[in-house]
């Protein structure tokens, strides 16, 4: 089965079945980091939007290794939204997180010959818009601490050699995830 195939599955299965249970309860956790929602009603959608952005990249990126570029432009534009709807971070602060990290991986994508993929790229490009630079900065240390530790693990377990690869996706949702409080 072609990958873009089972991305289509994945997001039919996400909504239809029991992954939706996770998200209800990711989202709900989440929500009680952002303590201004109150201030602002179209603040609750946005997040239940973002945060299940992340999840679904999360784990299309785990099961496919693949993040679809649609998702991404959907976080953008949630970033563009909230740009639009409040007053912090200021446009030159979500300018300059869209270009610190994604510029770095897009670095490090080129030299390693795909190590890290576009996707990744083009996920911490979006969100460096949506949380600003000093968020997007915390995201990716947190993403790469936790991807470092699994990396490790699998080493250590004999279940990777060193030319094994794994998908950063899902620890760079979750660091996302972690420090976007809007």
């Amino acid at each position: 089965m072609e990958k873009r195939e089972r991305i289509g599955q994945i997001e039919l299965s996400i909504l239809f079945n029991g992954k939706r249970g996770l998200f209800a309860v990711t989202a709900a956790t989440l929500l009680f980091r952002c303590p201004r929602v109150g201030e602002r009603p179209m603040q609750l959608f946005l997040i239940m939007a973002v945060y299940g952005l992340l999840l679904l990249i999360a784990i299309c990126d785990q099961e496919t290794g693949l993040i679809p570029d649609r998702w991404n432009l959907l976080l953008l534009v949630c970033g563009m939204i909230d740009c639009i709807s409040s007053s912090s971070p200021l446009i030159g602060d979500r300018m300059a997180g869209f270009f610190c990290v994604s510029f770095f991986l897009l670095i490090i994508s080129w030299a390693s010959r795909g190590g890290i993929g576009g996707g990744d790229v083009k996920l911490m490009a979006a969100a460096g818009f949506l949380c600003g630079v000093k968020a997007i900065l915390q995201a990716a240390v947190i993403g790469f601490f936790l991807a470092g530790l699994y990396g490790a693990g699998l080493l250590l377990s004999k279940k990777a050699g060193r030319n094994d690869h794994f998908p950063l996706g899902p620890f760079l949702c979750f660091g996302i995830g972690w420090v976007c409080g809007f």
